[in-house]
């Protein structure tokens, strides 16, 4: 049973890391309800707020009334991820999406999604795919 829930929460934490949405109810994905709930509203939230460089862990914390200690927990536990490191991974799965969709320059998009610093927007990019985000668009046809 241990092995199994482990196994389930390592392909669990690969799905967000690569896709970073929650995955669709029916899907078999090992959560709990709760889990699911939780993930469920924390992704609206993020959804709601990623364009605003502002908007941290801290802001989420107090929009879901939690602890820091046990959000963390929590987090860490469902995704294997920090809080702050699945923020910038939506972030930049809407940065692909925007790209891939073509209607704006690369700058438009990193702070359309929450990012400050061009350069830091890219090497965030660089490192979830593998490519700068103008060779992402580049083979979009962009």
């Amino acid at each position: 049973v241990m092995e199994s829930l482990l196994r389930s929460r390592k392909k669990l934490h690969e799905l967000f890391s690569k896709q970073a949405i929650l995955p669709t109810e029916g899907q078999q994905n090992g959560l709990s309800k709760v889990d699911e709930d939780f993930l469920r509203r924390l992704n609206e939230i993020i959804m709601e707020n990623y364009h605003d460089s502002e908007f941290n862990m801290d802001s989420v914390i107090g929009i879901m009334n939690m602890s820091r200690s046990s959000f963390y927990r929590k987090i860490k536990g469902i995704l294997d991820l920090s809080p702050n490191d699945y923020i910038r991974i939506v972030r930049l799965r809407k940065a692909a999406e925007l790209l891939k969709a073509g209607n704006e320059s690369i700058t438009e998009i990193c702070y359309m999604v929450g990012f400050s610093s061009p350069s830091y927007f890219s090497k965030c990019f660089q490192k979830q795919y593998g490519v700068l985000p103008k060779e992402y668009a580049a083979q979009q046809g962009h």
